[in-house]
């Protein structure tokens, strides 16, 4: 775990304090996603019976304290592919934002992965 002195530590059970600081997020909010929908990639800290452990979720301008998530991953490289592939196709701004640089190494859409509709789209 990374600690706040900026040194990784192996501890045994996560401290209530860690679920407040930034250090687990791996992906940022998006503001220019379309309708502002804010989305969030992060480590969970803790592995689900499938093996994952990072998170992608959303929340819409209609309430930013209710996350839904959307997607799983086992490793920080999935985890970011699924964060980039999203971001790519609910992205508002001009073309050349839309994709992560070609020298991340990233595949958009990941192999098996299936682009969420919007979250909005459904919204009348």
């Amino acid at each position: 775990m990374l600690m706040p002195d900026r040194t990784v530590t192996t501890v045994e059970h996560v401290p209530d304090w860690y679920w407040k600081r930034a250090e687990r997020m791996i992906g940022f909010a998006d503001l220019m996603l379309r309708g502002d929908v804010y989305l969030y990639t992060y480590f969970t800290c803790e592995e689900a019976d499938d093996g994952t452990m990072f998170e992608t979720a959303y929340a819409t301008p209609e309430d930013y304290s209710r996350w839904t998530v959307i997607a799983r991953a086992q490793t920080v490289h999935a985890a970011q592919e699924i964060q980039a592939t999203i971001r790519a196709a609910w992205w508002e701004g001009p073309e050349q934002h839309r994709y992560p640089p070609a020298d991340r190494g990233l595949r958009i859409p990941p192999p098996g992965f299936t682009v969420p509709a919007h979250p909005l789209d459904d919204i009348g």
